[in-house]
């Protein structure tokens, strides 16, 4: 099964790959595991999300020199949780994981 772009749950055929992975990898759910489709609010629908342990944005601060692979050099303006706006210098500001960012 998987959602569509309009929220829709659909279900799928199974890919033809699966059977190149090994048994005792494979993790199958079935359809109880997958979420009803919920009316469409204003606010995005809370996930939870495996613990993943990345980079702190406390080891960024607001006026540091950064570099972004596809947007190029630029500077934090703000730093929000695991995000943070940075004006870059050929594409202007965006709002981006700080996961993203590496240290100049």
């Amino acid at each position: 099964y998987r959602t569509s772009y309009n929220g829709r749950v659909e279900e799928t055929k199974e890919s033809r790959f699966l059977k190149n992975i090994k048994k005792d990898l494979k993790v199958l759910t079935t359809r109880r595991n997958v979420p009803e489709k919920t009316k469409v609010s204003s606010s995005k629908t809370k996930r939870s999300i495996p613990n993943i342990t990345m980079s702190s944005s406390s080891s960024f601060r607001v006026g540091q020199l950064v570099k972004h692979d596809v947007f190029g050099k630029g500077v934090i303006k703000q730093i929000t949780g695991a995000t943070a706006k940075v004006l870059f210098e050929s594409a202007g500001e965006k709002t981006i994981k700080v996961d993203f960012l590496k240290r100049i």
